[in-house]
């Protein structure tokens, strides 16, 4: 799984819809009107991509060889809640960009 880590507005969802066009993927969202803005995105960049909410991945159970999400931390913290029952109220994630900064300094570059 590849993480888009951007500051907010500078395109990472322009970039998961170009994806999901180009490979022929859904994209899911956490909420119904997360779905409809994301629609709207797409339209107006001249792309047709499916976007499903978690609800309509939960109730419908929607298939697919891959998925894309946005937002993903909102998408997670609906899912687990839902998977789980309670709130998580932490998690760690470990990125690759991470790792790459720490050798980076261990060789004196940054």
């Amino acid at each position: 799984m590849k993480i888009i880590n951007m500051a907010r507005r500078n395109g990472k969802t322009t970039m998961l819809i170009n994806a999901a066009y180009v490979n022929g993927a859904p994209i899911v969202v956490a909420s119904e009107k997360r779905k409809m803005l994301l629609e709207e995105q797409a339209k107006s960049m001249g792309l047709r991509v499916e976007v499903y909410s978690l609800n309509d991945i939960t109730m419908k159970r929607i298939h697919a060889m891959e998925f894309y999400v946005d937002d993903a931390e909102e998408v997670f913290e609906r899912a687990l809640m839902q998977l789980l029952g309670a709130p998580v109220r932490a998690c760690t994630i470990s990125v690759s960009y991470i790792d790459l900064k720490k050798e980076e300094k261990e060789d004196g570059q940054a």
